[in-house]
């Protein structure tokens, strides 16, 4: 993913975040698809999921529940990628 490419997935995300009422799910999931690389990298690098959302939620990147993360990590990078 190129630094172009980026930049829109955080403004997107970021708009996301700030327009959940709309459309909670959707807009929920379109954020978490944009920060999956840094979930990934994070987790990658050792910290917990706790941490993570813990750090996404009070920098206001994530709108959402820590339940609701961990369901998205499970579906969209362990399940997908066979780890644990």
């Amino acid at each position: 993913m190129n630094d172009s490419e980026r930049a829109l997935l955080d403004a997107m995300a970021g708009w996301a975040c700030k327009n959940t009422e709309k459309d909670r799910r959707s807009s929920s999931l379109a954020v978490f698809m944009a920060l999956r690389e840094d979930v990934k990298t994070a987790m990658d690098a050792g910290y917990s999921r706790r941490t993570i959302w813990e750090f996404l939620t009070d920098t206001q990147k994530v709108p959402f529940t820590y339940g609701t993360f961990i369901r998205y990590v499970k579906e969209h990078i362990t399940d997908s990628e066979g780890r644990q």
